[in-house]
């Protein structure tokens, strides 16, 4: 089934302002609000429903800025030497993925590091 709506991303959507953007050499205001929907949709994925707002806004924070560091050097033309149409939705979504991930690591490694910690010190 389809999602439609003024807050869905697509391919389709996506490309065109991507490619604008790496042409320009930096993230257009138009892409800024892409990631933005593209963040806030995957933070609503059920593998972060138990963690707390102040966690998932720290991983939102991290994803931001993973792409706005990394979307620029998406290259369509590693898609099409291989016969495949180029999927920037899925290299965006990838990065969010890491960014997410990396920052929930973070996170349990410092708590485990408190816990080893005795009372009173952290």
């Amino acid at each position: 089934m389809k999602k439609s709506g003024k807050n869905y991303l697509n391919n389709e959507k996506l490309y065109p302002v991507l490619m604008k953007s790496k042409r320009l050499g930096r993230v257009t205001p138009e892409l800024g609000k892409m990631f933005l929907i593209l963040v806030d949709r995957y933070s609503e994925h059920p593998w972060w429903s138990g963690y707390s707002d102040n966690w998932k806004t720290e991983m939102k924070s991290e994803a931001i800025l993973a792409l706005v560091n990394g979307a620029l050097k998406f290259d369509p033309s590693h898609a099409e030497s291989r016969g495949k149409k180029p999927n920037p939705f899925a290299y965006c979504t990838t990065i969010v993925y890491r960014a997410f991930k990396s920052s929930r690591d973070k996170d349990k490694k410092q708590e485990k590091i408190e816990e080893l910690l005795p009372d009173g010190l952290y």
